[in-house]
């Protein structure tokens, strides 16, 4: 073979070689962007999961800055996901009153529950649920609300839709709970786990205020709970647990919300994860008697020697603060924060085991 032959053989392999790399790359760039495609407007205008309204995508960052004259650390904005429940659509009894008779609503608040479709005096449990830069983080505010007001013509208080910050319960042709929904039918739960994920001081927040004076385990693959242990309340309960049942012993959005609150911080996936919800919902007085009762069998009896809650870590000293012995009230009320701020007290539960 000649030096001519030599050449022409060379440069057609190097040819070869150029268009081989050349057409890998093209094919592998085309298959890596179908497998991990990026997020478009399109995509994204067509997305059928249901996002909070209005719900920034992350955190807002917080600038420090470094200059000559330091090093500035401005303060952390106070910005808090809220909920707010309420049986907003019921009449309300008049305790002035010897006869019986409820105080008949306001025209406006009237309007405002056939605006959204809620039934009057069929005891529905609405929540409404915002993500706003101006929301207060403290559970305690005195002014209930803080996320929707009950007039049509205010509505939600954040954000261009009027409507959409509130969830009202979703009953069956049996009157069975089956979900929480608003009006664009909208799952609340996904809604709220979403905040979680989404918001690091929102994920905080629900933690260190719900969970403060309770406990949560899964046993037989049911949720139980009980009085978290503490030296004020540890000589005056058992140990055991009771079974939470939403609409049952708890309200059905706080134990719901609870369910989402313990799926996230123990980590289950929320795509993995749907909700199969079908309760036949007691009314607000027999909820109330059967978590009175539910607390009642987890009392210890001072008479009896048996086993109590307190242990070498946590000693019984009723004298350390006034007494919060007991779970705190879980029923339907009117407030700010998740359970709100009933006639009985403010919701305020933790620990997760």
């Amino acid at each position: 073979m000649n030096n001519s032959n030599q050449k022409y053989i060379l440069l057609f392999l190097a040819i070869l070689i150029i268009i081989s790399v050349v057409v890998f790359f093209i094919f592998y760039k085309k298959d890596e962007e179908e497998s991990n495609p990026s997020p478009s407007p399109s995509n994204q205008g067509n997305s059928s999961s249901p996002s909070p309204s209005p719900s920034p995508s992350k955190e807002n960052k917080v600038s420090v800055k470094v200059t000559d004259d330091g090093v500035y650390i401005p303060d952390l904005p106070k910005k808090e996901s809220y909920t707010q429940n309420e049986m907003p659509c019921d009449e309300i009894y008049d305790e002035d009153k010897d006869d019986g008779s409820f105080i008949p609503m306001l025209d406006t608040t009237t309007e405002w529950c056939n605006d959204l479709g809620i039934p009057i005096n069929e005891k529905y449990e609405v929540v409404g649920y915002s993500y706003d830069d101006s929301l207060s983080s403290t559970m305690y505010d005195p002014d209930p609300q803080k996320i929707f007001a009950k007039h049509k013509g205010v509505g939600c208080k954040y954000g261009d839709d009027k409507k959409g910050c509130v969830y009202v319960e979703k009953r069956n042709a049996d009157g069975n709970t089956i979900g929480i929904q608003n009006y664009k039918g909208d799952n609340f739960l996904e809604i709220f786990w979403d905040g979680l994920q989404t918001h690091t001081k929102m994920r905080d927040f629900y933690k260190d205020e719900i969970f403060k004076n309770m406990e949560i385990k899964v046993e037989n693959n049911k949720l139980h709970i009980r009085p978290k242990p503490t030296s004020l309340n540890c000589a005056e309960f058992t140990g055991k647990w009771f079974l939470m049942k939403p609409g049952i012993n708890m309200s059905p959005v706080i134990g719901m919300q609870m369910t989402v609150l313990f799926l996230h911080i123990k980590g289950y996936p929320k795509d993995l994860v749907t909700f199969d919800i079908n309760i036949n919902t007691l009314s607000k007085e027999e909820i109330d008697t059967n978590f009175s009762e539910e607390m009642r069998q987890l009392e210890k009896d001072p008479d009896d020697g048996g086993e109590d809650m307190c242990t070498d870590d946590i000693v019984y000293n009723r004298d350390d603060d006034d007494d919060m012995s007991s779970l705190p009230d879980t029923r339907t009320g009117t407030g700010t924060g998740v359970g709100g701020q009933t006639g009985q007290g403010s919701v305020q539960m933790a620990g997760i085991e």
